[in-house]
């Protein structure tokens, strides 16, 4: 059920994300897409309004989170979620924490 919701709330901004250029360019050719995005960055749609950056990078992080790779593959490794400290503590504080562990136990 976690992995039902978690898909659909990326599908739905991923869905708007991809319907701002047709909305921006009027048309739902690709080739009329890339030719009204042509010449120099400053024509792209990314740029045409702070929005449209916005909306860029909200894509971009759903697009990425509907892959299942880390930090959004949560979903699918909660039965392993559960190794105490090292669900809270990673590298360097993580290290200093098994050491002291270790230390503990002699």
């Amino acid at each position: 059920m976690r992995e039902a919701a978690q898909v659909v709330s990326y599908e739905v901004p991923l869905g708007i994300g991809a319907v701002v250029p047709v909305l921006l360019a009027g048309s739902m050719d690709l080739v009329v897409i890339g030719d009204r995005q042509a010449g120099m960055f400053w024509n792209w749609y990314i740029f045409h309004d702070p929005g449209t950056f916005i909306i860029f990078w909200i894509y971009f992080t759903c697009a990425t989170a509907s892959v299942n790779r880390a930090p959004f593959d949560l979903a699918e490794d909660g039965e392993r979620a559960g190794g105490r400290f090292h669900t809270e503590y990673s590298a360097c504080a993580g290290a200093f924490f098994q050491a002291e562990t270790l230390d503990a136990g002699r």
